[in-house]
């Protein structure tokens, strides 16, 4: 199969395209619709070094026109010559570098588009105002995917089986469903694809990994900030900050990392903050043989059984004393990163999932 695959560049979508490249099955084209934007910020940081920190740390915002960066008539291009089988689409939520919905319904008339979605349960996805429905609605009205994956988990999104939600049915009554109807395409939950090159021997037994208790991530949140804080007080914990520097070993010194830590720390929040969901992290650090300690919650719950497949924590202190509770029942810790790693390799393999997506659009 011929697949064209436009995605963003940033260090967390390259495992997406190498869980289906590591199949070895089929005939990949990534394209980076993101690639003008990044090229007009590094000539930002070529001649204004100051300007550029400036806008990398958000103190100074940038937004360069749609026209000096968008890339959907070379996306059209590269369909209309590649004449390609599927396209997948993984989106982003915003920036001037963002397909227009006319671009991906065009597309999406040359060869099926499967929209590959994150924190599809956060609300900024499905809100709208008076003038406007929110992005997930107007991409449905418009019919422009042919299967929408909601990648992280979460059955609360309008195109989940928790949708409308019990807490909108106790607020709207009986218009819920008129005013949060339920996605019309075809739409599926699921959990991030790996690229499981990524994972080398390392030649050490579980109680031989140097990292007692590790997160490895950035403290893009309050609440993230706050518990890694906190963990910094805990004796064995490790700090590995996400690099965004452009390093193209990020990613595997990211699951390096995670190979030589016991016990990995979790945040399950959206973007927004205001759900929660089972981030990638999660099976990152199960295919480690980590054992996750994760913030409790009905969507990780829907997957995995706690103090089976990971450890369960409801507060940021209560990170801190089961991390600490962990470092001392090292067995425990042991035997709940084995469960989670048979699990993940029996039921979310990167085969497993690309077979159920794929097969959805033939």
């Amino acid at each position: 199969m011929r697949i064209l695959w436009l995605t963003t560049s940033t260090n967390n979508t390259q495992t997406f395209v190498g869980s289906l490249q590591m199949l070895g099955e089929h005939d990949i084209v990534p394209f980076a619709y993101d690639r003008k934007y990044f090229e007009a910020l590094n000539q930002v940081r070529q001649t204004n070094p100051g300007e550029f920190e400036d806008i990398r740390t958000g103190r100074k915002p940038w937004h360069p026109s749609r026209d000096r960066i968008a890339m959907d008539n070379e996306m059209l291009m590269e369909c209309k010559i590649g004449k390609p089988d599927v396209i997948i689409y993984v989106s982003a939520w915003q920036g001037a570098f963002v397909p227009l919905n006319d671009t991906l319904g065009e597309l999406n008339s040359m060869a099926p588009v499967i929209h590959l979605l994150n924190d599809g349960q956060d609300p900024p996805w499905w809100t709208g105002d008076e003038n406007r429905p929110g992005q997930l609605y107007e991409f449905d009205r418009r019919g422009q995917f042919s299967l929408t994956v909601n990648i992280d988990g979460g059955h609360r999104w309008p195109g989940g089986s928790d949708w409308p939600t019990t807490e909108m049915y106790k607020q709207y009554g009986e218009h819920t469903d008129e005013k949060w109807p339920h996605l019309k395409g075809k739409c599926m939950t699921l959990l991030t694809p790996l690229d499981l090159r990524y994972y080398r021997p390392t030649g050490l037994a579980f109680g031989e990994r140097p990292y007692s208790i590790g997160y490895s991530g950035s403290p893009s949140s309050a609440t993230r900030a706050a518990i890694i804080n906190r963990l910094q007080r805990v004796q064995g914990f490790n700090y590995r900050q996400r690099d965004e520097t452009g390093n193209p070993n990020s990613y595997a010194e990211h699951i390096g990392f995670l190979q030589y830590t016991q016990v990995s720390v979790n945040v399950p929040f959206t973007g927004s903050g205001v759900e929660r969901q089972v981030k990638g992290r999660v099976l990152e650090a199960g295919f480690a043989g980590c054992c996750c300690l994760e913030w409790q919650s009905s969507t990780i719950e829907s997957w995995f059984t706690p103090r089976l497949h990971y450890w369960p924590y409801h507060s940021i202190e209560e990170c801190a004393e089961m991390a600490e509770w962990l470092e001392h029942h090292p067995k425990i810790a042991e035997d709940i990163g084995r469960a989670m790693k048979a699990e993940l390799e029996a039921k979310h393999h990167p085969r497993v999932f690309w077979e159920t997506v794929l097969g959805a659009v033939k």
